[in-house]
């Protein structure tokens, strides 16, 4: 597999792990790299002799202009790309237009895109020598992929690494006479470039900056986790386990002590049911980073697991662990679905 092809694959597959970002500026930008674009000689008949073999690396330059704000997707931007490589043999024009997802991860950008347009390929001189073959121009169809990571230089400035592979079908026939005659194919290109992509306008529309902002504040101020109960087993009858709701402050593990009476009554039902044990399991939703929302999720469990022993359950008996958002019961697009998927799970089994 081309290199540039490696390139482009691990930036389309590592935006699409990540957490999407929404951004409704504009922004214009350039590239300038490497192209390179294998020739294949098919359908030869008689004697050809080409005047050079092929050049199959370009010198590859791009402008483009992102729209932010067009779409419902805040982190879905179309775009309209103009590139240019060439090289001492061809000159190759496209005008490609398509839609690109941007994502982030610790501090840098990340966007998949697919494109579409036309292209047009010109040959420097003729192709064949002592011929009047005069198939200098060909034009295709092009579709494209491409990925590209950015590091921001400042809020609006960005340094980019950016790759492609695109597919088109430019073809040339050769027929210097009529007992001769070949096509001189370019069905794949890839590119590679650096670059600097400039944002403008409002980050976000106002409605949404107040609608974030007041949800942020609410969800802040404290985050509601419910302890469920599943039983595993139970060998004779169903028996009515104890519920129960805690509360706890945004970012914290701590119980509060107005809870302390639902924690006693958890440890009475153990007491009571010697034979059962107990597996405590934090969740939460998918906001923020997920490595510290597993940790989180570890620390709500661990409190639980933690106030049971000071109360004398014995630790055999007890077990705890953190799923941090991987287990949603609820969607993670509402903030009562959210609300809903910040809870610990207790599973009783003998």
């Amino acid at each position: 597999m081309n290199n540039i092809t490696k390139i482009t694959l691990s930036l389309l597959l590592a935006s699409y792990m990540l957490q999407a970002k929404e951004d409704n500026r504009n922004s214009i930008g350039i590239n300038l790299g490497y192209k390179y674009m294998p020739t294949s000689q098919d359908d030869k008949k008689g004697t050809i002799t080409l005047a050079n073999e092929p050049d199959e690396s370009y010198l590859h330059g791009e402008a483009y202009i992102m729209l932010g704000g067009v779409l419902a997707d805040a982190s879905l931007k179309p775009s309209i790309n103009y590139m240019i490589s060439n090289n001492s043999e061809f000159t190759e024009n496209l005008l490609m237009v398509g839609v690109n997802k941007f994502y982030e991860y610790k501090g840098y950008d990340l966007y998949a895109g697919l494109l579409l347009g036309v292209g047009q390929q010109e040959w420097t001189y003729n192709p064949i020598n002592s011929t009047k073959d005069t198939d200098y121009t060909t034009t295709s169809i092009v579709g494209a992929v491409q990925g590209s990571i950015e590091y921001p230089l400042t809020k609006k400035l960005s340094l980019a690494l950016n790759s492609k592979v695109y597919v088109h079908n430019y073809s040339t026939q050769l027929e210097p006479r009529a007992t001769e005659e070949a096509e001189i194919n370019h069905n794949v290109s890839m590119s590679v470039a650096v670059g600097l992509r400039y944002s403008f306008g409002t980050t976000t529309p106002k409605e949404k900056i107040v609608e974030k902002v007041v949800e942020k504040v609410v969800e802040k101020i404290v985050e509601k986790v419910v302890v469920k109960e599943v039983i595993k087993e139970v060998p004779v009858k169903p028996i009515q386990t104890p519920k129960l709701y805690i509360q706890f402050n945004s970012n914290s593990a701590k119980i509060n002590d107005i809870f302390q009476d639902d924690i006693k009554r958890l440890e009475n039902f153990l007491v009571e049911h010697p034979t059962y044990k107990l597996e405590i399991i934090g969740h939460t939703d998918t906001s923020g980073n997920a490595q510290k929302n597993l940790k989180l999720s570890q620390e709500r469990a661990y409190s639980i697991y933690n106030a049971l022993v000071e109360l004398g359950v014995d630790k055999k008996r007890l077990s705890y662990k953190g799923l941090g958002g991987t287990h949603p019961i609820a969607t993670n697009e509402t903030k009562k679905g959210r609300i809903e998927n910040r809870r610990v799970d207790v599973v009783f089994s003998e």
